[in-house]
């Protein structure tokens, strides 16, 4: 399941999206047991422009699980997104599903 939780983030990212609101709520495993990565509602482009990013998202407006969210992700300045903060948000969901605990 790991693996394919990662390969799944992966081919978001390939497809130039940032999700932003990684956490377990975002992650559907189907009936034959695929991992699937949803709710993309505050997911942007990585290669936006940030101008047009932020009239949606603007700096200081928090979005996002608090608990899943990377420090950068906290800041609450889109410019300072990346990739990362997702593969950070997925550590932090791999941790959780590994040692029980948040």
């Amino acid at each position: 399941m790991a693996r394919e939780l990662c390969a799944g983030l992966a081919a978001v990212h390939d497809q130039g999206i940032l999700h932003r609101a990684l956490k377990p709520a975002s992650v559907m495993v189907d009936g034959r047991g695929r991992v699937k990565v949803i709710d993309f509602g505050v997911a942007r482009a990585t290669d936006s422009d940030l101008t047009l990013t932020t009239v949606q998202t603007d700096v200081g407006q928090l979005l996002g699980t608090v608990q899943y969210m990377s420090p950068e992700q906290c800041k609450a300045d889109p410019s300072d997104l990346d990739i990362r903060s997702d593969v950070y948000a997925l550590g932090v969901i791999l941790y959780e599903l590994l040692c029980g605990v948040l």
